[in-house]
């Protein structure tokens, strides 16, 4: 299984202003801190440029709700039920079962919930998130080999999943972590109940297939 670069749906996603000029360097670079093993790190920081996207919901609304997005996460991924009833447990349910499925219905796509945060929005969403949760761990019996997996996973049938796909935590990150990270955004911008939000972050997902015959 590759890894899948995680990314690639942010720059998917990137559309400069129309008036901006190739060389124009007014928009600085976003620098984020570095993680080490489960340390916590400082928050990316940001430049004057990044600090409102183009969109109404800007870095500054993520970062006030960024506490509250990673227990909502972390709630979901550790729930170990095989199907549970909650309507935001669907996609974590759907990995448990099929991971390789996941991966596949799903490698091609981007621009989820583009109409409500922008390409430099999730860019950092996706850094701090990947800060706040992700780790490596040396797979069972190994002293060189690791496994990515998340520093406050307790759900058993999940990390096993990631040791024996070993690159996968990745991609139940970028296919399940940061997708109801955006829902829930979504939800505190809106107020919109999260049945309503997702469909509408799905709605503008398009897929690399699309444009494969065109």
């Amino acid at each position: 299984m590759e890894d899948g670069n995680i990314g690639d749906e942010a720059r998917y996603q990137k559309e400069l202003p129309k008036d901006q000029k190739k060389d124009d360097k007014s928009h600085d670079e976003v620098t984020f801190g570095r993680r080490d093993g489960n340390e916590d790190t400082d928050l990316p920081k940001l430049s004057k440029s990044s600090a409102a996207c183009s969109s109404d919901m800007n870095t500054d609304f993520i970062i006030r709700h960024v506490n509250s997005i990673v227990h909502t996460v972390q709630e979901i991924m550790n729930c170990s039920l095989t199907k549970c009833d909650a309507t935001q447990h669907e996609r974590h349910h759907e990995f448990l079962e099929d991971p390789e499925k996941v991966y596949k219905d799903n490698h091609l796509k981007y621009c989820f919930g583009t109409k409500y945060i922008t390409a430099e929005g999730f860019e950092y969403l996706q850094n701090m998130l990947d800060q706040r949760m992700c780790t490596n761990k040396f797979l069972p019996g190994s002293i060189f080999s690791r496994y990515s997996t998340f520093s406050q996973c307790t759900n058993d049938e999940l990390e096993k999943i990631f040791i024996g796909f070993p690159l996968m935590g990745r991609q139940y990150f970028k296919f399940v972590i940061l997708k109801e990270a955006v829902v829930q955004l979504v939800c505190q911008w809106t107020g919109m109940p999260y049945v309503q939000a997702d469909k509408m972050c799905s709605s503008t997902e398009l897929s690399v297939s699309d444009f494969k015959n065109v």
